[in-house]
């Protein structure tokens, strides 16, 4: 069958989860609107409300990925949970009758049918019918317990990919090239009813030095920083595709076709398919400045002044540091460009009249 595309509709704005899935599979940020109106762009619709996304993956994320599941097994069951139902159903589920319930049906029975010369047959009429109960709803919940497992299966296959994407996304974060805000909010002041949505809080452009993994959370799109929490963290679409204007994680494959409108219609023999080769840096990366020496400094920047001292001494610091930068840029500095990290850090917070790493300087 010949595949047919359609010009997408790309929001003003997007969640800092959407960048990430963008850099890691070229999902396109969904817009939210209500009526005509892009409810990013709504200070009302910020209000008792949360961000967090809830990811549901197209089956083209796992065929970029080359991981090969039951799509529809998958979609079926995430369309109806989240993680988090999922796991409290299963936290809560119950057997209809458990011994005391069983018991407590065994006496009324006895209790209403005494005397009569059915007593047996409804004891076991009953016994019969609590043992099917909890078979069946036995079977309901391990049922349930095995699609759930597998939905959470494929999507921990999809993590190594988003998690690349997060630290490519977090590094221009943290670099400035990446412009984010968020919503702060604030007391209303006194006013007639009802209150301007603008009275509860307001949007806020985020310094690039504000950007910290530790009080980061991706799903929510928020950040805490010293003083104040940005929710509803956003950045324009536009910023984003100047940045990473393909996906960056996986590699994607050409194709042919031909553009009628608002239509793109591949030429036969062709479908769009994606390899899962990382795609390759182009030169060596300079592991003592740019991009992952700003995100260090930002994340321990923040640890340190909140007195989060990564370690109990100078070798301590040094150790979770090149630990931190190995799990989230899959490299290993060494431990001499760690140190010099870390005097930058230092000199960052006593700025702020924070204390130095216990231990003084890594560097002596």
């Amino acid at each position: 069958m010949r595949k047919i595309f359609i010009e997408a509709y790309i929001p003003e704005t997007c969640w800092i989860e959407d960048a990430a899935l963008w850099v890691a599979f070229g999902t396109l940020p969904e817009a939210i609107t209500i009526g005509d109106v892009d409810a990013r762009q709504d200070p009302a619709y910020f209000l008792d409300r949360e961000a967090d996304m809830d990811t549901i993956y197209s089956q083209g994320d796992f065929e970029a990925a080359g991981v090969n599941i039951d799509y529809d097994r998958y979609l079926e069951f995430r369309l109806h949970y989240t993680q988090e139902q999922a796991e409290k159903f299963l936290r809560e589920a119950r057997l209809p009758f458990d011994s005391a319930a069983i018991n407590e049906g065994l006496t009324g029975v006895r209790s209403i049918f005494e005397g009569h010369e059915d007593l047996e047959e409804q004891v076991e009429f009953f016994e019969r019918h609590a043992l099917e109960s909890n078979q069946h709803t036995s079977e309901a919940i391990e049922d349930f317990r095995s699609n759930f497992t597998y939905a959470m299966e494929a999507e921990d296959a999809l993590l190594p990919y988003l998690d690349r994407a997060r630290s490519l996304v977090f590094q221009k974060l943290s670099a400035g090239a990446l412009k984010a805000r968020g919503w702060i909010d604030k007391e209303p002041a006194d006013a007639p009813y009802p209150i301007p949505a603008e009275e509860y809080g307001a949007f806020e452009d985020i310094p690039a030095t504000s950007w910290t993994l530790t009080r980061l959370n991706w799903p929510a799109s928020s950040l805490g920083t010293r003083g104040k929490t940005f929710n509803h963290v956003q950045m324009r679409t536009d910023n984003l595709f100047e940045i990473f204007p393909n996906p960056m994680v996986l590699e994607g494959s050409q194709v042919a076709g031909t553009a009628y409108g608002g239509c793109l219609i591949l030429d036969n023999g062709t479908s769009p398919g994606i390899s899962t080769m990382p795609r390759a840096g182009r030169g060596r990366p300079s592991m003592g400045g740019g991009d992952i020496r700003t995100a260090v400094i930002n994340n321990f920047k923040g640890k340190f002044q909140c007195g989060e001292l990564p370690g109990t001494s100078a070798e301590a610091a040094v150790a979770e540091i090149q630990e931190w930068v190995a799990k989230l840029f899959n490299k290993r500095p060494a431990r001499a460009t760690i140190q010099d990290w870390i005097k930058l850090i230092e000199a960052e917070a006593l700025k702020d009249h924070s204390r130095p790493f216990a231990g003084n300087s890594a560097g002596k």
